[in-house]
């Protein structure tokens, strides 16, 4: 392997182990928030995009009547949630319910699935693509047409990532990951995306 490509292969370890360190305990506390809810709090939580008590950046721009239509339109199927057997299952169902409200878009969708997974026990076994994601999925070469991407269709630095931590690291490193893809050296990344999924970093994709 030449020098180029260790450098290469150095920055996107670099990378993902900033993400490990940085982003990864955040992500953990939301998980664990939903976990620690009810069914029937976790649907109204997550109807409103609410982590920690407070409405997650993500969903700042989304109204409070529109974010109360998807939460009763989510509430007034429980049951179908409850039983979505995969998280794959689950996101289709909330896509459906909640996918024709205008103002509501494909990461509102894929935050609300990820959270009532969460509670659930429903966790991605697939990298979902959105807004950030994608971008930083096409920066490291990988077809943004594509919704879903598998772990193994990843460079070998994401293996050590969950599905789901791979698709916040692919958004909050989206700008590195476009230097990486231009042979530029990977610059600060303490600066990152304002893209972590912790209510702390305010994150947006």
């Amino acid at each position: 392997m030449t020098n180029e490509g260790n450098r290469s292969n150095d920055d996107l370890r670099r990378i993902v182990r900033h993400y490990i360190r940085e982003w990864r305990p955040a992500a953990e506390a939301e998980r664990e928030y939903y976990r620690s809810k009810s069914f029937d709090d976790a649907i109204v939580l997550a109807g409103r995009a609410i982590v920690e008590n407070h409405k997650h950046p993500h969903q700042y721009r989304l109204s409070k009547s529109t974010l109360e239509q998807a939460t009763q339109a989510l509430a007034a199927r429980k049951s179908r949630l409850r039983s979505c057997k995969s998280f794959a299952d689950l996101f289709t169902t909330v896509e459906e319910l909640v996918g024709v409200i205008p103002g509501i878009g494909e990461l509102y969708v894929y935050d609300t699935a990820q959270r009532l997974g969460a509670n659930l026990g429903r966790q991605p076994t697939q990298v979902y693509l959105h807004r950030g994601a994608r971008d930083g999925a096409l920066n490291i070469g990988m077809d943004p047409n594509k919704s879903t991407l598998e772990i193994s269709d990843l460079p070998g630095a994401f293996k050590l990532l969950s599905a789901e931590e791979a698709e916040d690291c692919l958004c909050i490193y989206k700008d590195h990951l476009k230097q990486w893809s231009s042979g530029v050296p990977i610059s600060d990344l303490s600066l990152g995306n304002s893209c972590g999924r912790g209510r702390r970093h305010h994150r947006r994709c």
